[in-house]
């Protein structure tokens, strides 16, 4: 029931918005600027397609990997997929996920495992003069 309430208060808001922007801007240059959001989603869209969605979330699965190196595909694509829907709301929340963005080292799958990666060790050189030549045995 709040889906329901949530999506006819989102509509609402969009109306709204490209009343106000119909208003500010003009009716054609507001049209011009959905028309260029919807395209530039859809050549956003297009080289990744689906099929890369339902790969990354596979691949999650599979791999012990985190959520977070999955982050900014998914973002890209909602993005995407918001700016091809209509809207100014859409296209300010497809720009807000573009923002790259880090999470802070507590919340970072690898925080925990930074010493792993790190090989402690100690080396020494020899110097033997007497080294064999070939050819000849030890």
């Amino acid at each position: 029931m709040y889906y329901i309430a949530f999506f006819f208060f989102y509509a609402f808001c969009e109306l709204i918005t490209l009343g106000a922007a119909f208003d500010a801007f003009g009716v054609l240059l507001t049209l011009m600027w959905l028309f260029l959001m919807m395209a530039l989603g859809m050549w956003m869209l297009h080289p990744v397609g689906l099929s890369t969605v339902w790969a990354t979330l596979g691949s999650q699965k599979k791999e012990n990997t985190s959520w977070y190196q999955h982050l900014f595909p998914m973002r890209y694509m909602i993005a995407a997929l918001l700016f091809i829907a209509p809207g100014l709301l859409n296209d300010l929340f497809g720009l807000l996920l573009l923002i790259p963005f880090r999470l802070p080292e507590r919340f970072s799958h690898s925080s925990s495992n930074k010493d792993d990666s790190v090989i402690d060790a100690e080396f020494r050189e020899i110097h033997d003069t007497q080294l064999p030549h070939q050819g000849q045995e030890k």
